[in-house]
């Protein structure tokens, strides 16, 4: 009698008959449970089932085929996915069904990758959308931003705290009453409290080099087959085209909506009679002084 804490990882034990009962022999070279068996395999279709099927019409309620799984879950369905490995004695003697090589995780990756496109993005576990980079193959680019959510998962399953504050734009009052704005190292100031209201679906801020890159690792190590990367130059290039001299164009000024710079917004935040070059404003503002 064999147990299923006896069966290999992924294995399936096929009965010719129930336990305690004798299967027939039949009238012909193999038995009635043979007969369907080797027809299913030959055929190079058909499922367990379908074995049982063949049974229960060659012998009715005098024989029923009989299945004893490892406990594993795995849905043994097709011979073309399992092959069948009979045993060589006779009746009560199991067949062994093993479970066909698992795919690695790289190899799981590759053909998740090979369907993404600009239309149908790769969706990675936080929800970030990767498209493939032109002219580089296996490279995909994350085209949304690492929000704050994002970067308070990696923090909360790595137990991360930002320490060291971080360098802010601050205005500053002289003797004469005059204002000045100039980047200080903030103590308090850190992703979690950059000095303005975000939202957790905001952009993260106030994160360095090193703190993406421990992101894109720890990236790498929740979600398996994939390695994530900060972008390197002619990536980057390549992802944004030949759209100009200008990541929008050669259009200027900074045509509206072309991205979170620099504009009129931010000096309406402050006192000192600044102005910038060109006239836009984005409406991502800072009304604490802080960017």
């Amino acid at each position: 009698e064999v147990k299923e804490s006896q069966l290999p990882e992924g294995a399936m034990l096929v009965y010719s008959t129930a336990p305690g009962r004798t299967a027939a022999d039949g009238r012909s070279r193999n038995s009635p449970f043979t007969t369907a068996l080797l027809k299913r395999m030959q055929a190079g279709g058909g499922g367990i089932s379908d074995i049982f099927g063949d049974v229960a019409t060659a012998l009715g309620k005098e024989q029923q085929a009989w299945i004893r799984f490892d406990g594993s879950g795995v849905s043994f369905t097709a011979f073309r996915d399992y092959p069948m490995i009979p045993g060589n004695s006779p009746t009560g003697r199991p067949m062994v069904m093993p479970r066909p090589a698992r795919k690695t995780a790289g190899q799981l990756a590759s053909e998740r990758l090979r369907s993404v496109s600009k239309e149908s993005p790769y969706v990675n576990s936080l929800g970030m959308e990767f498209v493939p980079v032109p002219g580089k193959p296996g490279v995909l680019m994350c085209r949304t931003e690492t929000r704050v959510r994002d970067f308070r998962a990696y923090a909360q399953a790595t137990d991360y705290v930002q320490s060291g504050g971080a360098h802010v734009l601050k205005e500053t009052k002289n003797d004469k009453g005059e204002y000045s704005l100039g980047w200080e190292l903030d103590k308090e100031a850190s992703w979690e409290n950059p000095g303005f209201e975000q939202s957790e679906d905001h952009p993260v801020v106030c994160v360095s080099w090193d703190e993406a890159q421990a992101f894109c690792n720890w990236l790498t190590k929740s979600n398996p087959g994939f390695t994530y990367r900060l972008p390197r130059d002619g990536e980057w290039s390549a992802a944004v085209g030949s759209l100009g001299k200008y990541p929008w164009g050669n259009e200027w000024p900074v045509p509206k909506g072309a991205g979170n710079y620099f504009g009129k917004e931010v000096m309406n935040s402050f006192k000192s009679k600044w102005s910038v070059a060109y006239d836009y404003e984005d409406g991502a503002h800072s009304a604490s002084g802080r960017i």
